[in-house]
C-alpha cells in the first residue's frame, strides 16, 4: 500500500511539473501522444513550441501538433545529415533544407523517407552517362527531386496514380524552381497492361498504396479504413521504351517503389527486352501473398538481364520487404552528399 502511494505521490509531482513547464494543455497532450519528453521544448510568448535540438519552431495549431510523431526523425535529419528545419504556414508542414534542395514532410512516412534518402543513401546511384530516371511510384515527389539533384542534368520522370500525392509532389517540386524544369510528373501508375486499376490506400500512409494488396498500417497505427480509388494504367515496357527513345544519350536508371506491382513490371519488360536496355535499378522487394520467393524471382529476371544483383531486407523478420539494387558493369556509386 505505502509503494502504491509513493508512486501515486510521485505521479502528481510529475504532472505538476508538466503544468509547470508546458501549461497549454493541447501541447502536452500531443508531446505525449508522440513520444516527446516535455523537458525537450520550450514555450514560447506567442504560443508556439521551441524544440532546440531540432533547430525548429512550431505554431500552436492542429496541423503543427500532427507533425510531433515526426520530430525524431526529423532531429535525426537535422543532427546528422546537416538539414535544417522550418515551419511552412502556407503548406502545413516543415520545409527540410538540404544540399540546396528543399522538401516539404508532414507526416511520419514522409520524414521517413527523407531519412532513407538524406541519411541511408539508398538511392545514391549515378549511370556512366548522363542519367534519365525513371521514378514509379514517386509519391510526394521526394525521392524523384533528390535524383534530380544528383547531379546538374539528370532528367527525371515520375509516375505517381494516387490524385492526392501527386498534389503534393507538384507542390514539392514547386519549392526548387531549379530543379523544376528537370522534373516531370505523370499521373498513371505502371503495370503489365494498359487502362484503369483500382488502387487501394489508408489515410496517413499513402506510400503504402497498392494495386496488387490492400495495404495495413504499421503496428501501434490501429484500424484504418482500406479506400479505393480508380486510377490510371499504363503498360511499363511502353512508357519505358518512349522514354527512352525521347532520350537517346541517357541512361535509364529505374526506382521502383510500387507496392508489389515491381513483379509485373519486371516481367512486362522482361517479355520486351526493354529491362536489358535499362542502366540500372533500385527496387523496393514485397514477398506477394502465397509467393515466399518474390524476390528470388525478381533477382532471376534481373540476372537474366545481366546485371549485378544485391538484396537486403528490413531490419525486421520476417522479412517480407527490403531493397534491391541491380546495376551493370558500367555504372558508378554516385557522389557522397555532402
Amino acid at each position: 500500500m505505502l509503494s502504491g502511494l509513493l508512486a501515486r505521490a510521485r505521479a502528481l509531482r510529475r504532472a505538476a511539473r508538466a503544468r509547470r513547464l508546458l501549461p497549454d494543455t493541447r501541447w502536452r497532450a500531443a508531446l505525449d501522444a508522440a513520444g516527446i519528453a516535455i523537458e525537450d521544448a520550450a514555450l514560447e510568448d506567442d504560443g508556439s513550441l521551441r524544440f532546440d535540438s531540432a533547430g525548429l519552431r512550431l505554431p500552436p495549431t492542429p496541423a503543427a501538433r500532427s507533425v510531433l510523431p515526426a520530430l525524431r526523425l526529423l532531429d535525426e535529419l537535422h543532427r546528422h545529415a546537416g538539414a535544417t528545419l522550418s515551419w511552412d504556414t502556407t503548406l502545413a508542414a516543415v520545409r527540410v533544407h538540404h544540399a540546396g534542395v528543399t522538401y516539404a514532410a508532414d507526416c511520419v512516412e514522409e520524414a521517413w523517407i527523407l531519412r532513407e534518402l538524406l541519411l541511408e543513401g539508398d538511392y545514391d546511384l549515378l549511370p556512366a552517362r548522363t542519367p534519365l530516371f525513371v521514378d514509379v511510384g514517386a509519391n510526394v515527389g521526394l525521392a524523384s527531386l533528390y535524383l534530380a539533384s544528383l547531379c546538374d542534368d539528370a532528367q527525371v520522370v515520375g509516375f505517381e496514380p494516387l490524385q492526392m500525392n501527386l498534389d503534393k509532389a507538384r507542390r514539392n517540386v514547386a519549392l526548387n524552381p531549379a530543379l523544376a524544369p528537370r522534373i516531370e510528373l505523370v499521373h498513371a501508375a505502371l503495370a503489365d497492361v494498359d487502362g484503369e486499376s483500382v488502387l487501394r490506400s489508408i489515410a496517413g500512409h499513402r506510400g503504402r498504396s497498392s494495386l496488387v494488396t490492400a495495404p495495413t498500417p504499421p503496428p501501434g497505427s490501429g484500424a484504418i479504413p482500406v479506400e479505393e480509388h480508380r486510377v490510371p494504367v499504363r503498360r511499363a515496357s511502353a512508357a519505358i521504351g518512349a522514354l527512352r527513345r525521347a532520350h537517346p544519350t541517357r541512361d535509364v536508371v529505374l526506382k521502383l517503389d510500387c507496392e508489389g506491382s515491381e513483379r509485373a513490371i519486371l516481367d512486362d519488360l522482361t517479355r520486351t527486352g526493354e529491362l536489358a536496355r535499362i542502366s540500372a535499378c533500385v527496387i523496393e522487394w514485397h514477398a506477394q501473398p502465397g509467393a515466399p520467393d518474390s524476390p528470388q524471382r525478381l533477382r532471376e529476371l534481373l540476372h537474366g538481364a545481366g546485371f549485378h544483383v544485391h538484396t537486403r531486407g528490413r531490419h525486421r523478420q520476417p522479412r517480407v520487404d527490403g531493397l534491391m539494387l541491380a546495376v551493370r558493369a558500367a555504372t558508378r556509386p554516385g557522389v557522397p552528399r555532402p
